[in-house]
């Protein structure tokens, strides 16, 4: 297995591998995400079906009463439900139309939906980034450790040789 031998096959096998495992977590994720696309249309079109459910919504602030409540469209998919705007309760920060906020939280028995927990910066997509970038660095650094580059075209990199002291 570790061996000199069938390098090219072993190559072209292991990519074969992880385009595979690539496209199955690409399938598995887009799956799951309907599911909880079509979990969160169904709440917010009946909120009454959903109470006490904990869910995670984005939303888009529209209009403030003077009691503090907002009322938002949440977004499913790529898209905003328009027709279907929600009351909000319990958001901290500035009271303006147009704020994009991810919140935790569930809906009570009057479709009210009560907030747990919010959050306004990207932070998963920057998350993913760095975790993406620190990924490739280290396989950088661990290839540049390992492999020299070699005179031959077909295979240009080869093992480096431990240093010896022969004195």
């Amino acid at each position: 297995m570790f061996s000199d031998r069938y390098i090219p096959l072993k190559v072209l096998t292991s990519v074969i591998i992880l385009l595979l495992f690539g496209a199955y977590s690409h399938q598995h994720g887009k799956s799951e995400d309907e599911i909880a696309i079509k979990a969160i249309r169904s709440c917010v079109t009946s909120p009454v079906s959903c109470v006490d459910q904990p869910l995670v919504i984005r939303i888009r602030t529209g209009n403030w009463s003077k009691g503090g409540l907002a009322t938002a469209e949440v977004k499913a998919g790529s898209a905003y439900l328009s027709k279907h705007p929600i009351k909000v309760s319990r958001l901290v920060g500035k009271r303006s139309a147009g704020r994009i906020i991810d919140l935790l939280g569930s809906f009570d028995h009057t479709a009210l939906f009560i907030v747990t927990r919010q959050r306004e910066d990207d932070w998963i997509q920057t998350t993913k980034y760095l975790v993406s970038l620190a990924g490739l660095g280290l396989c950088l650094w661990f290839f540049t450790r390992l492999f020299n580059f070699s005179a031959r075209w077909r295979l240009p990199l080869i093992p480096r040789q431990s240093k010896t002291n022969d004195a």
